[in-house]
């Protein structure tokens, strides 16, 4: 059985969108300066669809960490907001993704909105 790090999840979870974040040029990894008008946009990737009950713990825990974070922050939002939580904190975020990763990694037929739902639980 793969064994995770819960941990990391709520420190990836609080900068998923740091990746959509601009690219540093060239010049300015060079330390140099650059003119104002210069951007330089990272090549788009191709979009990925999917159905959110669709989605497997086996589909989750097998991604890329990068897509793993993301898509745990995703299930998460969705199932706390199709439950009405409007108010939310780090600590209970990193718990219940904490949670539903480990249902996951011993229930992967199961869906990740069924994990996220039992965490909640």
């Amino acid at each position: 059985m793969k064994k995770f790090t819960y941990g990391a999840f709520g420190i990836v979870a609080a900068i998923a969108i740091a990746g959509c974040a601009p690219t540093e040029t060239e010049t300015e990894k060079a330390g140099g300066e650059t003119a104002a008008d210069e951007v330089v946009e990272a090549e788009p990737t191709e979009p990925v669809s999917f159905t959110m009950d669709e989605l497997s713990c086996w589909d989750l825990t097998t991604s890329e960490e990068d897509t793993q974070a993301f898509a745990a922050t995703l299930v998460y939002g969705y199932v706390a907001g199709a439950a009405g939580q409007n108010e939310q904190s780090s600590d209970a975020i990193t718990a219940a993704i904490g949670s539903a990763m480990e249902f996951c990694a011993n229930n992967p037929d199961a869906t990740a909105v069924e994990a996220f739902s039992q965490s909640d639980e």
